[in-house]
């Protein structure tokens, strides 16, 4: 309101009365008299009301709140306020109060508003926007292919990826071609992170160049950079520009990059001295950007031989760093659809996950480091060196990717590579891991566009979990005593979801069609709605409506237990009645 209201009373005890009623009234309800303003004066008592105009500005990290009221306005009374005018909680986040004047208002006289000014930077999380916390990943989210009529980022939104990890790296040799020049080019990048949507987090890559191809930029046989200084400028350069202070940034950026990745998957023995290039990229980084995050380029990729591989080529990476210079750590993660989720070395049996934690606390890094996975996958078809795998197959295993790592303690996936099929087009494993057939001639491809199975999984996934505590995520069965089992339970909303699957392929005296019994306890409602995770088709070309394509069935609890069967496919178990979707029962199994 441009202007306050106010209530006029008697000066006399039945006037004071009904002052101290209408107070009570307007602290309970917000409700208060409108009566017309009129001057004071010594013979009535005077209640002036107001909407209040708040405004938070966040200029980079910093976060400012702007509290302004009305204040009296009559042109010839005037009483200054000084600064214990106001009752806060908070005093010590005020950086000034102040007087703004309009000379003209739409009252008589001059229209004074007083102003509030907090500074919340240290009262709000470091992460103020939820999705921050989300786990749910792609490696590129972004698709980009000519025919398709979704490119960019509408299939990401659509299914409810929050964070993207974009496949061009910022490599110095793009930006800066001429390195006697202190000229940088940034239109690639410009455009790359310029084009992703403000609700989707940004994990970008940046090294001197990649590992596989010699662009000049790295000593030989070295991951050191031929000049540091120039390199560091580089990087300094290139993370002021995406960073969101205001200093240098990108003309119109809108979405902030608070979160580097140096390199990429640098175990490999024929370069050295990563260690070092991780030091001098995280201190130039954190000089433009000491908010920033700052990852290690992650350990590569697939379960048959890993710890051996780790052993030999990333531990002694980690030995050099010394506990310094990483703010999260990531590892890749792929395999078959066998329970190649579990994170299990299957040439050794060990656990990675454990392994990979080992280590890192023998070489001084903190037991609360977080952990990553920025590259994991599933595929389905008939890729080279690897057993053929249905969409269902797939689909389930994306989800059991998801819910197992999060569950043992890593903070956010990325299925790898891209939302759409294709990579080398050689018919090799990560040309099937993407949700999206990409129309390539194969025996496996059912045309541009096509959705599989998995993209709806990972839609149904995120509908139902994002936005839960994750700190709740408990497991409750692990697949021990032989049944395998998995029970797990979170809270969202301060509801509990409980998340449960069967590894049939464990069983040896499985058939199509077998089911297998597990029973929850400590519900709290009369029923339990069972949602399965993969739709009830055979490939996602067959799924004409989202909204029926996942059996759900209704289940009656009991003084708090309920026993619920197992398929095939994961299913999602939430308390209280639930549509149910009649559906032949061997069909959902199938």
């Amino acid at each position: 309101e441009r202007h306050p209201w106010g209530e006029s009373y008697p000066a006399t005890q039945q006037g004071l009365d009904q002052v101290l009623a209408d107070i009570d009234v307007f602290e309970a309800t917000g409700d208060a008299p409108r009566g017309t303003h009129v001057a004071p004066g010594a013979d009535r008592y005077q209640i002036n009301y107001s909407d209040i105009t708040v405004n938070l500005y966040n200029m980079g990290s910093q976060h400012v709140l702007d509290v302004r009221f009305p204040m009296i306005s009559e042109s010839d009374t005037h009483h200054d306020m000084g600064s214990q005018a106001y009752w806060t909680n908070h005093p010590e986040c005020v950086t000034r109060t102040w007087i703004e004047e309009i000379a003209n208002p739409p009252v008589e006289g001059v229209q004074r508003w007083y102003h509030i000014e907090f500074d919340l930077t240290s009262l709000l999380d470091s992460d103020p926007i939820p999705y921050l916390h989300s786990p749910f990943g792609f490696h590129p989210a972004s698709v980009a292919k000519p025919g398709y009529l979704d490119n960019g980022y509408v299939d990401a939104a659509n299914i409810g990826v929050k964070w993207t990890r974009e496949g061009v790296y910022a490599f110095w040799f793009i930006v800066q071609s001429d390195l006697e020049q202190p000229a940088y080019d940034f239109t690639l990048y410009d455009q790359q992170w310029g084009d992703i949507p403000t609700d989707m987090c940004i994990l970008a890559n940046i090294a001197p160049q990649g590992g596989r191809i010699d662009e000049g930029r790295c000593l030989p046989g070295s991951w050191l950079p031929v000049d540091e200084a120039k390199y560091t400028a580089f990087v300094t350069a290139t993370v002021e520009r995406y960073d969101g202070d205001g200093i240098d940034d990108m003309p119109d950026l809108v979405n902030p990059i608070k979160y580097w990745q140096v390199g990429n998957e640098p175990n490999d023995q024929r370069q050295s001295d990563f260690a070092d290039l991780q030091r001098i990229t995280y201190q130039a980084i954190k000089q433009a950007c000491p908010e920033c995050t700052v990852l290690i380029g992650g350990v590569p990729g697939f379960p048959a031989g890993y710890a051996a591989s780790f052993d030999a080529e990333y531990a002694p990476i980690l030995a050099e760093l010394g506990g310094q210079y990483v703010d999260v750590f990531d590892f890749h993660w792929y395999g078959t659809a066998s329970g190649e989720y579990r994170l299990r070395d299957t040439a050794s049996g060990q656990d990675v996950l454990s392994y990979i934690l080992a280590t890192l606390s023998s070489n001084g890094f903190p037991a609360d480091l977080p952990i990553w996975i920025t590259e994991m996958g599933s595929y389905s078809g008939d890729p080279e060196r690897s057993p053929f795998q249905t969409e269902r197959q797939q689909a389930g295993d994306y989800f059991k990717r998801f819910i197992y790592p999060l569950s043992r303690g890593v903070e956010k996936i990325f299925p790898a590579f891209g939302l759409m099929e294709g990579f080398k087009h050689d018919n090799g494993y990560f040309d099937h891991t993407g949700l999206i057939y990409d129309g390539s001639p194969d025996v496996d491809d059912l045309g541009l566009g096509v959705k599989k199975l998995a993209y709806y999984t990972y839609k149904k996934m995120t509908e139902k979990l994002e936005g839960a505590d994750w700190s709740t995520l408990t497991t409750l069965h692990n697949g021990s005593e032989d049944d395998h089992l998995y029970l797990f339970r979170i809270e969202k909303d301060g509801r509990p979801i409980n998340i449960a699957w069967w590894d049939y392929f464990d069983e040896p005296s499985y058939t199509v069609g077998d089911t297998r019994a597990i029973t929850l306890t400590d519900l709290t409602s009369t029923a339990v709605t069972v949602t399965t995770v993969v739709p009830f088709a055979d490939t996602g070309q067959d799924v004409t409506d989202y909204g029926t394509a996942f059996a759900a069935t209704t289940y009656s609890v009991s003084e708090g237990v309920v026993t619920i069967l197992l398929g095939e496919n994961p299913v999602l178990v939430e308390e209280g009645d639930g549509v149910l979707h009649f559906v032949h029962l061997p069909s959902i199994l199938k």
